[in-house]
């Protein structure tokens, strides 16, 4: 009887010993997933972009549509060129060099324009009937668009030559300022594929997805992506609702 109650004593310390190997292994398991996470996060965080990672972050400011960063502010060379050539149109020398036409000497938006500063196109007011049951709610709306430019002539407030050449009294203007206007040119001969774009996403809507100061803010996100993803050459980075009205 002795035996037989030894016997079962050993088999149950035995198994205890057996779950408590098997919790150390776990813990050991869960504490280098735990700590290989935490140094993988750590590297991809902290490390530099041009670095090897499975997956790389990317940050942007609130309003501006979260694709790749555009470049940086053009360094101070293409500007010194510039006013080099503006010099030259007031000396009457040849000026074929400059281009004022927007994509000139960029086929993708440049510089670090932020909202507020960067070219306003206004696309109109539209009505839209939403995509509730029944079709009869609709929304009014008016949007304006701020593109960022495409080439380093938005940059350079140099003067330019006058058309009149020499005594003539019309203002001869900027680099920048005849950049803009041309750009404002090309972009309203673009206007219908950018009205079908937004005309299509309000369509998509409903009364309770857009309703809220929320739902305007990701409507506002939801055009700008759109746009980018159509128009290549240009880059939208806000998206102005100068009338909202849902009925």
């Amino acid at each position: 009887m002795s035996d037989q109650v030894s016997n079962e004593t050993r088999r149950s310390f035995n198994i205890v010993g057996l779950l408590k190997t098997i919790a150390i292994v776990l813990a050991v398991i869960v504490f280098l997933a735990t700590a290989i996470t935490n140094l993988l996060m750590v590297y991809i965080i902290f490390a530099p972009d041009d670095a090897p990672k499975p997956f790389y972050l990317m940050y942007y400011l609130p309003g501006q549509s979260p694709q790749v960063p555009i470049a940086a502010i053009p360094t101070a060379e293409p500007a010194a060129e510039n006013n080099q050539n503006a010099q030259n149109a007031h000396s009457g020398e040849n000026t074929s060099e400059v281009s004022t036409t927007p994509g000139a000497e960029a086929s993708a938006p440049i510089g670090d324009v932020m909202p507020g500063s960067g070219i306003l196109i206004d696309s109109g007011s539209k009505i839209v009937n939403l995509a509730d049951p029944g079709g009869r709610t609709f929304i009014r709306t008016s949007i304006v668009l701020e593109f960022a430019p495409n080439s380093t002539e938005y940059f350079d407030t140099s003067e330019m030559a006058s058309a009149g050449g020499e005594g003539s009294t019309a203002a001869a203007g900027t680099v920048k300022d005849a950049y803009v206007s041309n750009f404002k040119e090309e972009l309203n001969t673009r206007l219908p594929v950018i009205n079908d774009i937004i005309i299509t996403v309000l369509s998509t809507k409903t009364y309770n997805q857009i309703y809220t100061s929320e739902g305007k803010e990701a409507l506002r996100q939801e055009i700008m992506q759109a746009i980018n993803s159509r128009l290549h050459e240009y880059k939208v980075i806000q998206v102005y609702f100068t009338d909202f009205v849902v009925q």
